[in-house]
């Protein structure tokens, strides 16, 4: 299945063995951000992506990630 149907993200989940409410979207668009929200995962939306910040955020996107190094304490490492 494709973006929005969440079946593929939460594949990915069982597989890895990660709850999905522990796992984390990184994207840019609001099909990504459709498809954490229909999972039930965390949207880390991203301001140098395709789609404008403005359009994530009608989308109702909140907590976006400036550079690459704000994606760090994300997934717990530090630089």
């Amino acid at each position: 299945m494709r973006k929005p149907d969440p079946s593929g993200l939460l594949g990915i989940c069982s597989r890895l063995g990660v709850s999905p409410a522990d796992a984390v979207l990184v994207g840019d668009s609001v099909v990504d951000h459709t498809t954490a929200v229909a999972a039930g995962v965390r949207f880390v939306p991203v301001s140098w992506g395709f789609v404008p910040m403005e359009t994530l955020q009608a989308a109702g996107a909140t907590g976006f990630v400036q550079d690459a190094a704000g994606l760090l304490p994300l997934v717990g490492a530090t630089p």
